[in-house]
């Protein structure tokens, strides 16, 4: 028996998998929110979502290719956040351009050139800086609506200069902060070496009361299986916050198992558990249980 820990091992072609998933996928998710921004555009629920999808993404990504290194998981986060929240401005900056300089008006290349010249000219003028850069001072000078429409009955919440920087970090620091975690746990998960698959496959043993909790992890970590069961209660119900013991395996492989500690936590309206740890037994140790089990538990 011993505890899990990550083996920090980074397939190559799983690592291809989620920079793809990190760059292209990302840059598919601020797309796609940066069209729905232009119907509706929620102050604090467009960035949760974004980070929802991004993070998904990466989720997938780190199943599918097996990624066991935490600091990856960790990159991949950053990156897919800064990504679609790179892209979904950097929309807003070319429609901007496109409104002013009017494609749509069939003018000539010449003509066309000229005027993004003098736009061009126009933002460095306004902001002392060019491009997508200079178009983000020139958004923060003319301020930025948040909540609410521009119209007479209900007048719009608008913010300007550092308002609308502080505005952007934290839209950017929720994006980012949800992809990662995200990608952290998925990689926190329990994976064989020796199947070279996740723990996919959960059996419920029971609970652990709080004022034992400490107790039981103390006895795993010296090995004492017979006395960590003895603390386990068979029966316990299931409750968001309580302590829950499963036995994760891979399909029908019994030779090695993960026994996990989680807490019980309420998400989607599903339990599911958090702050996993884990401990890797061979065949011997699941010996130790089943006589410990018919020791302390029989029917």
């Amino acid at each position: 028996m011993k505890k899990y820990c990550y083996s920090n091992k980074i397939p190559f072609w799983g690592l291809v998998l989620l920079f793809l998933c990190a760059t292209i996928g990302a840059i598919a998710i601020g797309t796609l929110a940066f069209g729905v921004s232009r119907t509706v555009y929620l102050v604090v629920l467009f960035p949760l979502l974004m980070g929802l999808a991004g993070g998904c993404l990466n989720l997938w990504a780190i199943g599918r290719g097996k990624i066991r290194n935490p600091g990856i998981a960790t990159m991949s986060g950053l990156l897919t956040g800064l990504v679609i929240y790179g892209v979904f401005l950097y929309g807003g900056y070319l429609l901007y351009r496109s409104e002013k300089i009017g494609w749509a008006e069939g003018a000539s290349p010449t003509e066309k050139a000229e005027v993004s010249a003098d736009l061009d000219r126009s933002i460095v003028d306004n902001t002392g800086y060019s491009g997508f850069l200079g178009y983000l001072h020139q958004q923060s000078k003319n301020g930025v609506v948040i909540v609410g429409k521009k119209t007479s009955d209900s007048p719009p919440i608008t913010v300007k200069d550092r308002g609308v920087w502080l505005n952007w970090v934290l839209e950017l620091f929720t994006i980012c902060g949800i992809t990662t975690l995200m990608s952290r746990w998925r990689v926190s998960a329990p994976f064989s070496e020796t199947t070279d698959r996740w723990f996919n496959r959960a059996d419920r043993l029971g609970t652990i009361a709080k004022s034992d909790i400490n107790q039981a992890r103390h006895v795993l970590d010296e090995g004492r299986l017979e006395d960590f069961i003895a603390l386990v209660q068979i029966k316990g119900q299931l409750v968001a916050g309580g302590w829950e013991v499963h036995f994760k395996r891979c399909d029908e492989n019994f030779e090695e198992v993960a026994l996990t500690l989680g807490k019980a936590v309420v998400i989607r309206r599903k339990l599911k558990l958090r702050q996993q740890q884990a401990w890797i037994l061979d065949r011997s140790d699941l010996d130790e249980v089943a006589a410990a089990m018919r020791k302390y538990h029989q029917a």
